[in-house]
């Protein structure tokens, strides 16, 4: 490997590592009493059906606005996801991080907007704050030469979301564990498992908490939207800088740090 790509495979460790930032336990908690408040308007068992809807959706998006289109590639030439696929590691995550830019910009709008609208702008936006993340994930995909066209590629979409969300260490795990598993096995699900399902189910009935509760307002609506953006980009980056090192055979699955 080189120097960057060690460094890279250093971080995903500690990316997988349980997470002890204070400020995503706070976001969890704040979620989760939200969580309380939405649940009475949102059947849970629409969850699944809303997700999958979500994710069709951003793979469409993500392929009507390709990444191709962007003047960086044109300036290197890169026209294809061939191409990108057999680009160094740090074009890649170059990509990627541009991707998440982008994206982070419109989720402060879209928080902000969401944020003076009180529970009816709360449950109309909490839809399209997971469809813009998914559409995220797609794209940064993307970055990496990789695609959506398969059952098992939309499904690792919604893993990866899961991955974000997931704050408890426990939790965590076993979303790891189930992604490996999606992976390793080639399973074509038919359902989301219970750890993915109750990481998203989370952050649907909870994720515009800020316009619920009196006082936040909407530059701290904005910035949670942005938070939880961020968050699902860094997931999908980190997960496919995994396979772009584990398809060329530079490294096996990486462990967390200890």
């Amino acid at each position: 490997m080189t120097p960057y790509e060690q460094e890279q495979v250093a971080a995903i460790a500690a990316w997988k590592s349980p997470q002890a930032d204070p400020g995503r336990r706070a976001l969890q908690q704040l979620s989760e009493q939200a969580s309380r408040a939405l649940g009475k308007l949102l059947p849970t068992d629409t969850v699944p059906t809303l997700m999958q809807a979500l994710n069709r959706m951003a793979a469409q998006l993500a392929e009507d606005d390709s990444i191709l289109d962007d003047p960086w590639l044109r300036e290197r030439q890169i026209g294809t996801l061939r191409d990108l696929a057999v680009q160094p590691l740090e074009v890649a995550d170059a990509l990627a991080n541009r991707i998440l830019a982008d994206a982070e910009r419109i989720a402060l709008g879209m928080g902000a907007v969401t944020g003076t609208g009180g529970p009816v702008a709360a449950l109309a936006g909490t839809p399209l704050l997971l469809g813009g993340a998914l559409r995220v994930i797609h794209r940064i995909s993307q970055a990496y030469g990789h695609n959506s066209e398969t059952h098992q590629d939309r499904m690792l979409m919604l893993h990866i979301l899961a991955l974000s969300t997931a704050i408890d260490p426990d939790e965590r795990r076993r979303v790891l564990d189930d992604y490996h598993h999606l992976i390793e096995a080639s399973l074509l699900r038919q359902a989301i498992s219970e750890s993915t399902l109750t990481a998203l189910q989370r952050v649907l009935l909870g994720s515009e908490l800020t316009s619920l509760i009196p006082g936040l307002g909407m530059v701290l609506n904005a910035r949670f939207n942005q938070l939880f953006i961020r968050e699902a980009g860094i997931a999908a980056r980190r997960v496919f800088q995994e396979r772009w090192l584990r398809e060329r055979g530079k490294t096996g699955w990486i462990a967390p740090v200890q």
